[in-house]
């Protein structure tokens, strides 16, 4: 399983852990493992606004390296943390889209590479057309 799609995975197990028990973490509550939508490896030019430490604003040129109908993975000079808000413009069609981090891991040369998660599905925020859910999850 790649990166980003561990992290959403972890992401999502939190936020039900921290629904069903507020300050404890617990692997009991694992969601499964199958994938939510299909990921592609797609460089793609975006803007990343954010806020570092404190509350510095920032915005940053960056490029994809995977994509999906949920969210993607790139990298960035500024350090952002898990379950901040950033908001992502797609530099090839001028859309916005805000995002939740949900992965980071420091990489060479000073760079964070970054997984984010859209607040809301979006099946055309990348210039690629996403295959529907064979198992849609009930509820969602």
């Amino acid at each position: 399983m790649s990166r980003i799609f561990e992290a959403i995975r972890k992401a999502e197990q939190s936020r039900t852990t921290r629904k069903a028990r507020p300050g404890r973490r617990s692997t009991d509550d694992a969601p499964s493992e199958r994938r939510r939508s299909q990921r592609a490896s797609l460089s793609v030019p975006v803007m990343v606004y954010g806020h570092v430490s404190g509350s510095d604003p920032f915005h940053e040129d960056t490029r994809t390296l995977q994509v999906n109908s949920n969210g993607g993975l790139f990298t960035l000079r500024n350090s952002v943390r898990e379950g901040q808000r950033l908001l992502l413009m797609n530099k090839t069609t001028d859309t916005e889209m805000e995002c939740t981090v949900v992965y980071t891991n420091p990489q060479r040369h000073g760079l964070v590479e970054v997984g984010v998660e859209f607040t809301r599905p979006s099946t055309d925020f990348w210039p690629v057309a996403f295959p529907p859910d064979p198992h849609p999850r009930a509820g969602k």
